[in-house]
């Protein structure tokens, strides 16, 4: 009985020997990955469960660019593309998932649903959203202040209390004549707009207020139409010069749709690697921490699609200098040398004219004409004689 016991034990014992072995074939990936790429993989499946598409695809990315070899992540890549209505490159990714990784059987349940949908009427792609620009032409401006991203539009935000703020990173001294936002409007117009600008100490610099019908957005009466339905509109500013660093930040005064009364939708770009944009409140001025959208992103997973159009100062007139004991036209005489704009009046004010030449009164003139006239008859006098 003892031995017939012990030959079972050991059957027993390399079952499970055998079992723990499909298990770990199934659930560790073929090719042990590094831990870098684990990590970002997890960070992209995470990301993904929660239903943010473009930011999984980026993560996921991230982990194949650190280890090509690691099979979960191109599976997550597919989930993401496919998401994203990108379904030819969806497929392509489970397939290299199922060439690294053979058991990997999700991948394959992944690709055949994938295939299924095609059968059923759904694009092999998705072309990327393109917002239109509505210019403004009579903003004058030298160039245009903005954040390179990395993501793509995704959504549409509006705010009733709070505001949409980016931080602009300025090396020296513009002049801002306007803002350039990516947006829809809905309901009423009888609302205004807030624009400010504020320094890195949440201090507002400028504020200009302007009705909704100053901002031409595109009218829309659904939030879904708001991706397709937006375009890039110029808001006019009167012209603030800001030094350095600085916000933007938008208060659109917007209600739900469901209310029935006005807003202003904001595009924003995921995922976000600048960490630009903010939402503030005020009272005092402060950073605020609203969810947005649907999936509940927070302010640093999104970029608003927001920017500066501005101008530079005028540049400092050229200086003239005068010699030392050359009067201004008043009669003084410097000591030491001194500086005037050029084409400047004794004043200070530049009339924009060149200086006229100096020129004699009426009186000096008469008695220039009258000491010819002596010299000349004296020599006469000195001729006879």
């Amino acid at each position: 009985m003892g031995v017939v016991y012990g030959i079972l034990m050991g059957h027993a014992i390399r079952l499970l020997f055998i079992g723990a072995l499909l298990i770990a074939l199934i659930v560790v990936p073929a090719c042990a990955a590094s831990a870098e790429a684990t990590a970002e993989w997890k960070i992209a499946k995470n990301l993904f469960a929660g239903g943010k598409c473009q930011s999984a695809l980026v993560a996921s990315e991230k982990a194949i660019a650190l280890d090509p070899e690691f099979a979960y992540p191109w599976n997550v890549k597919g989930c993401a593309l496919h998401c994203l209505g990108r379904n030819e490159e969806a497929m392509a990714a489970f397939k290299k998932a199922i060439e690294l990784d053979p058991m990997f059987t999700m991948a394959q349940k992944n690709l055949d649903h994938t295939l299924q949908d095609l059968k059923n009427g759904a694009p092999l792609s998705t072309q990327p959203l393109v917002i239109p620009v509505e210019r403004n032409e009579s903003i004058p401006y030298d160039g245009e202040l903005m954040y390179t991203g990395i993501g793509e539009p995704t959504g549409c935000s509006a705010f009733l209390k709070e505001g949409h703020g980016v931080l602009f990173h300025n090396n020296g001294s513009i002049t801002v004549t306007g803002v350039r936002v990516a947006g829809c409007r809905y309901g009423k117009t009888n609302a205004n707009i807030r624009v400010e600008l504020w320094d890195t100490n949440l201090t507002a610099l400028y504020t200009d207020t302007l009705p909704y019908t100053a901002t031409p957005f595109r009218t829309i009466k659904d939030e879904k139409e708001c991706m397709n339905g937006s375009s890039w509109v110029d808001i006019p500013l009167p012209g603030h010069q800001v030094t350095g660093d600085f916000y933007v930040v938008i208060f659109t005064n917007s209600y739900p749709m469901s209310v029935r009364e006005h807003g202003i939708l904001i595009v924003y770009n995921t995922p976000s690697e600048t960490g630009s944009s903010v939402a503030m409140s005020t009272g005092p001025n402060q950073l605020a921490t609203p969810q947005i959208g649907e999936v509940g992103y927070t302010t640093e997973e999104v970029d608003w699609l927001i920017h500066v159009l501005y101008t530079h100062p005028p540049a400092e007139q050229p200086l003239k200098s005068i010699p030392e004991g050359q009067g201004t036209g008043s009669g003084e005489t410097g000591a030491a040398l001194q500086t005037i704009p050029e084409n400047a009046s004794a004043s200070g004010f530049n009339n924009g004219m060149p200086s006229p030449a100096p020129t004699r009164s009426g009186l000096g003139n008469v008695l220039v004409i009258a000491g010819v006239a002596l010299v000349t008859l004296y020599l006469g006098r000195k001729k006879q004689e």
